[in-house]
């Protein structure tokens, strides 16, 4: 009898085991899918946006502005509220060589290397 009992324990100890090693090898492997989403959000995260060639602009297309953004001399701050996020944000007049010019969204007309424009998705 208690050759019987030893011998379902040792089953029921190597079944556990088994399944032990089992969840052991699928939490190794969802482990690696979350090391690898981690790494693909840190990528996204930190991709620098197409820079754009001047060629692929097109009159009306919507662009933001990436280097420094100065508030004009003749700005007239009794008419006008000086925004930094709408001096960045520019909508395309006219494309010649490499440079670009464009109307802000605080109404400066201005151009831009570009380089330093970045094509707003729609």
């Amino acid at each position: 009898m208690s050759d019987k009992k030893e011998e379902e324990d040792n089953d029921c100890i190597n079944d556990l085991t088994k399944q032990v090693r089992s969840l052991v090898i699928e939490v190794k492997a969802l482990k690696q899918i979350i090391e690898g989403q981690e790494k693909e959000k840190k990528k996204i995260a930190t991709r620098r946006p197409q820079e754009v060639s001047p060629c692929t602009l097109k009159i009306g297309d919507r662009v933001r502005i990436l280097n420094q953004v100065k508030k004009p001399k003749n700005w007239d701050d009794a008419n006008h509220l000086w925004v930094q996020s709408e001096a960045r944000r520019a909508t395309v007049t006219k494309t010649s060589g490499e440079k670009i010019f464009f109307r802000t969204d605080n109404d400066i007309y201005t151009w831009r290397s570009a380089k330093n424009v970045v094509l707003i998705p729609e």
